[in-house]
């Protein structure tokens, strides 16, 4: 398949036994697949939902908060709009000093590529635990009012971020 509006995919989804699929990437899924009849989508985003919606969450978080949180929902279209059924904050996990580099975008990256995968496992035990193995699912519904959306964090912001992150452990 080349897309996720290819005819292909969306048989192959229709076809499936489980209609319940994890969606792990970023960006937006096409609305014609959310719709989809009998299908859902659940993802793991690296920000309390409803509070923080949008992208660099996880830097949001540390700026905002000075720490970490996770929300795993049901998709719908919008920027993570639909029902939650986990949102929390994470224990505080200890990142060696790594202000230091000069090289951002190294560290922005490496972020990306070891923190954010414990985060998003993090959450998807406690959904495991709490949907007992995906059996039961407790939805609660976004308030919009609630909600900010946040865009990708600028370089001199990311680094404040992480201090702030660094210093609450």
């Amino acid at each position: 398949i080349s897309d996720f509006s290819s005819r292909d995919f969306v048989l192959c989804l229709e076809n499936q036994l489980c209609k319940r699929f994890l969606y792990t990437g970023g960006g937006f899924i096409p609305s014609a697949l959310i719709n989809l009849s009998g299908v859902t989508f659940l993802h793991i985003h690296p920000g309390k939902l409803p509070e923080m919606r949008g992208a660099d969450c996880t830097y949001w978080s540390w700026l905002l908060n000075g720490r970490s949180a996770g929300s795993f929902f049901f998709m719908e279209c919008g920027i993570d709009d639909g029902d939650v059924i986990v949102s929390e904050y994470l224990p505080i996990a200890q990142i060696n000093d790594v202000t230091h580099t000069n090289d951002a975008k190294t560290l922005y990256r490496a972020i990306f590529s070891f923190y954010d995968p414990w985060v998003r496992s993090y959450i998807l035990r406690r959904a495991i635990q709490v949907t007992d193995e995906f059996n039961t699912f407790n939805r609660h519904p976004q308030n919009s009012s609630l909600s900010m959306n946040f865009y990708f964090m600028h370089e001199k912001l990311q680094k404040v971020a992480l201090g702030r992150f660094q210093n609450s452990t």
